[in-house]
């Protein structure tokens, strides 16, 4: 029982991930093949947008709303940065919701960041994050994304000399991909997973249940039947992954892996929900009460009285 258990587990995992949304896809190149100390180069990142889709640019106000582009870079000596990123010829729009002007690419988009070579074994470590949005003004979906790049991005070697030595395109420049997350080890992504479902642990609705839980079966336990409260415990904890993965399982398979992203980020169910919460604040306010309807009041009474 316990390996089916866990291979439905793996199971849903596997499916899940590989329906990730990823509406963005990077390639890299340098601007030249062949550079010394001293040399200026350009690292160039091109990106290819799904259709409906755009990626926001590097060159507006990041105090606007939306998610900048930029790159991050892990400290080094073989290189330094000149200016900023640069976004080539992006298009211009205007968001109502933030009032103010922005930059963004669709279908494709090129970004150019220049560095200085201080070293010839060039190496560097970083990422680029980024949003994409949706064009459908009634959808709303927004994804932020932060990829890793390196030196083996572009077709370097940890260390290298005047001349690239690797294979270079018909421009002499060298290309690459991001490693997609579909890619990625399965056991990382589950790691990953029970790692942020203990750091949710930490959040207001569900830490205040942790000591009533706890304190349910340690009752069990002092009442003498220790057995019985190992086995509620196991039961109790293996139900709610069952109910998450199969509930997150279905729905990915059912009606796509950014359904849930919709329900998370879409006007129409966020209003829902806003409402529900301010309906129960009155409630507890005490401007008016709310009451379950005797039928169920009734049968928790009688349920009451068997002690």
């Amino acid at each position: 029982m316990k390996k089916l258990l866990f291979l439905a587990f793996i199971l849903g995992a596997t499916l899940v991930q590989a329906q990730i949304l990823r509406p963005n896809e990077w390639s890299f190149s340098l601007s030249t093949a062949e550079y010394k100390v001293g040399d200026e180069i350009d690292l160039i990142f091109k990106a290819t947008i799904d259709k409906g889709w755009h990626l926001y640019s590097s060159d507006f106000d990041p105090e606007l709303g939306p998610m900048v582009t930029e790159l991050v870079f892990e400290d080094n000596n073989s290189f330094e940065t000149v200016g900023d990123l640069q976004a080539i010829n992006p298009k211009k729009g205007y968001d109502d919701i933030f009032e103010g002007d922005y930059t963004y690419f669709q279908e494709k988009g090129e970004f150019r960041q220049t560095i200085k070579v201080l070293a010839e074994a060039l190496n560097f470590n970083g990422s680029i994050n980024y949003q994409v949005c949706t064009d459908d003004t009634g959808d709303g979906r927004c994804i932020p994304f932060e990829d890793d790049f390196s030196q083996s991005s572009f077709g370097l070697k940890a260390a290298v000399k005047k001349k690239i030595d690797s294979p270079a395109n018909e421009s002499g420049q060298q290309a690459a991909s991001f490693d997609k997350p579909e890619d990625k080890s399965l056991w990382g992504f589950i790691l990953f997973a029970f790692a942020t479902g203990l750091i949710a642990l930490l959040t207001p609705c569900v830490f205040p249940m942790i000591p009533m839980t706890v304190t349910f079966f340690l009752k069990e336990n002092e009442n003498g039947d220790s057995s019985s409260a190992v086995k509620k415990a196991i039961i109790f904890g293996v139900s709610i992954v069952l109910i998450f993965t199969i509930i997150g399982t279905l729905t990915a398979m059912l009606f796509g892996a950014d359904t849930l992203n919709n329900l998370a980020t879409h006007w129409v169910p966020n209003i829902f929900v806003f409402l529900i919460f301010f309906i129960f604040a009155l409630s507890f306010l005490g401007l008016f009460e709310i009451t379950l309807p005797s039928v169920f009041v009734n049968k928790m009474d009688q349920q009451s009285d068997r002690g």
